[in-house]
């Protein structure tokens, strides 16, 4: 996802709400495996970094204190909000002002659907903003393969533009171990990011700077994931990239209402054209593994400043991209054309990469998508969630026996078990089980 810019106020809070000795204990012992993940993330790609804080926000820790607390309720804004203030503060030990703290309560409690990374910066006058934190928010825990899948591609959010494709016919599969790891990663490159990140400014993001930070964070990711032990990803995240430019880019770009109109979500398509960094990850990643997979942070940093500044797509391919999901390929190749005769230096190389882009786009429809398949027979059904235990953990503050309890609902999801309905119900359950619990649980 986009690395989200906030402009900070100047008007300032002290936030002093203290987390229970429950928070403080389940921060000591990861309450799932993700958790434990995340914690091992912090470590190595985080607590490493030098100028600014970097935060892998951790759901199951924050949302059990933050029901046990009992600020769950719409009508607890602003308890909530001085909690997210001192469990921010305390975690990095970063002032915090009141823009801050609602920008971040926006992550907490409103986009938890999908992965973002969110930089909050510090004002100094007239001199550029300069970053004092960037919080990496995960996509959620609670999904599997498919639910995965269909996210990153857009099938469950916005199916009416794949019409008849769905899961069953994407034939390049990641698994949800490296799906999960590589969106995590890629979110850690948006707070890396020292050379493509955006500006904050008062005119708004520019599509084109957002493509640039999209292919650095990208490129970061697949590089990374060799030195995680995953070195056969970067080909198969190109294709579904590409999926996801040829059919979801058009379809963004002939309903900007859907974003309110916003250029850079009808720009969509062609900010996640991510195909030529990937590849060009991919050739340095057959050919020069084992150097990856030992390679310091700074080095993966440095190599995919290097794959980014040499092949992401010039502005001028990328805005003759964007016009064909705007107006389609008769009329782009049209206009392209008749640029690249009259200026050949100036669109040229616009138009060879709108005609390599047009190509692409085609081989991998045809190749990646196996329209033939038919859905699979669903195995057995999911178990109902049992409230009443959950509540006799919940009243007596046992964070490790709620989530035992809770993460044998998410390995049944994890095995795909249930029809692909069940699943994403299953999915929206778990993910406002502790909202739930708050509510009907009585202390």
């Amino acid at each position: 996802m986009p690395m989200r810019l906030v402009s900070l106020s100047v008007l300032s809070i002290a936030l002093a709400l203290p987390l229970s000795a429950g928070a403080r204990t389940a921060s000591q012992s990861p309450l799932s495996e993700h958790s434990a993940l995340i914690a091992r993330l912090q470590k190595i790609y985080a607590d490493t970094h030098e100028g600014y804080p970097i935060l892998i926000f951790d759901r199951n820790e924050f949302e059990w204190e933050l029901a046990q607390q009992g600020l769950m309720g719409d009508t607890q804004s602003d308890k909530r909000l001085e909690f997210i203030g001192s469990y921010f503060q305390q975690k990095t030990n970063v002032d915090l002002d009141f823009e801050d703290t609602v920008n971040l309560e926006s992550y907490t409690n409103l986009l938890v659907d999908s992965a973002f990374a969110l930089r909050l910066y510090t004002k100094n006058g007239w001199d550029r903003p300069k970053t004092k934190l960037c919080v990496v928010f995960p996509a959620p825990e609670n999904s599997n393969q498919r639910l995965e899948t269909e996210r990153i591609l857009g099938i469950a959010s916005m199916p009416e533009a794949y019409d008849s494709i769905r899961y069953e016919n994407i034939k390049p599969r990641l698994s949800y171990e490296e799906l999960r790891l590589f969106s995590l990663l890629h979110e850690i490159g948006h707070c890396l990011d020292r050379k493509f990140v955006p500006q904050p400014s008062f005119a708004g993001e520019s599509s084109y700077d957002l493509h640039l930070s999209e292919a650095f964070a990208e490129t970061f990711a697949a590089l990374a994931m060799v030195r995680e032990g995953y070195p056969n990803v970067a080909m198969k995240r190109a294709q579904l990239r590409t999926l996801y430019s040829g059919i979801i880019g058009p379809y963004l770009a002939v309903n900007p209402h859907l974003g309110m109109g916003s250029p850079t979500f009808a720009d969509g398509g062609v900010i996640y054209h991510l195909f030529p960094v990937l590849r060009a990850a991919h050739v340095q990643i057959l050919r020069s593994p084992g150097q990856l997979a030992s390679a310091d942070l700074t080095s993966v940093i440095e190599a995919a400043e290097r794959i980014v500044s040499e092949n992401a797509l010039h502005y001028r391919t990328f805005a003759a991209i964007s016009y064909f999901m705007k107006l389609g390929e008769k009329a782009a190749l049209i206009n392209y054309e008749d640029l690249a005769s009259t200026s050949p230096d100036l669109f040229g190389e616009a138009l060879r990469g709108l005609k390599h882009f047009l190509a692409l786009k085609e081989a991998v429809l045809k190749h990646a998508i196996d329209r033939n398949a038919q859905p699979s027979r669903p195995q057995g059904s999911l178990a109902p969630i049992d409230m009443s235990a959950l509540c006799r953990s919940f009243k007596s503050q046992n964070a490790a026996d709620f989530f035992e309890q809770v993460n044998r609902y998410r390995s049944e999801l994890r095995s795909q078990v249930g029809t692909p309905e069940e699943q994403r119900t299953r999915a929206r359950e778990l993910n406002g089980l502790l909202k739930k619990a708050a509510q009907i649980c009585v202390l």
